[in-house]
């Protein structure tokens, strides 16, 4: 299983839980695109609110985002490596979808021996600007559920409402997986 991938709706730990991982293991880390993106001056200076993130954007970030899984070898997994991916094509799928009526089955293209793990919105949303369906959490969630469903991708479930738990869950779902 080289690719690990965390996914799901925002505030559920996928950053904190895959950074840890990483630290703890060792194992490369492609962090969120999108985060980045937002967070850097150009895009900060100017005067557009997440909520409203004109569609050239968002085409920025999923360019960046599968740039970036290409340079962590998202498309050609090494048969021993574990690689950790802070999200992938999925959640350009679903964003897309939902915000811009884009449906691109390239965001779907997943390499054999990569596993899912889905953070269920099942701790408190934290506030954050970048953050914009905090109360939507559930029904974005099912999305995740039922396109992981769909495409039968093997997935890990955490859904302990907070953090030491969920780590927990974590990393006894990869001890059964012998990780």
């Amino acid at each position: 299983m080289p690719n690990l991938v965390f996914t799901g709706t925002e505030s559920t730990y996928k950053t904190a839980l895959s950074s840890k991982l990483a630290r703890e293991r060792q194992w490369p880390l492609s962090p969120e695109f999108a985060r980045a993106y937002l967070e850097s001056d150009p895009f900060m200076q100017e005067e557009w609110d997440v909520v409203h993130l004109p569609q050239e954007h968002w085409e920025r970030i999923a360019q960046g985002q599968l740039e970036q899984q290409r340079t962590f070898g998202y498309f050609e997994p090494s048969p021993r490596d574990v690689v950790l991916f802070d999200t992938d094509g999925l959640t350009l799928h679903i964003w897309g979808l939902d915000k811009y009526g884009v449906d691109r089955d390239s965001f779907l293209e997943v390499p054999p021996k990569t596993t899912y793990v889905l953070c269920a919105p099942t701790n408190e949303a934290e506030e954050d600007p970048l953050r914009t369906d905090a109360h939507r959490r559930w029904e974005l969630h099912e999305r995740y559920q039922e396109l992981l469903g769909s495409l039968k991708l093997p997935y890990l479930l955490l859904d302990a409402p907070d953090f030491g738990a969920r780590y927990n869950q974590l990393r006894a779902h990869l001890a059964a997986l012998g990780l």
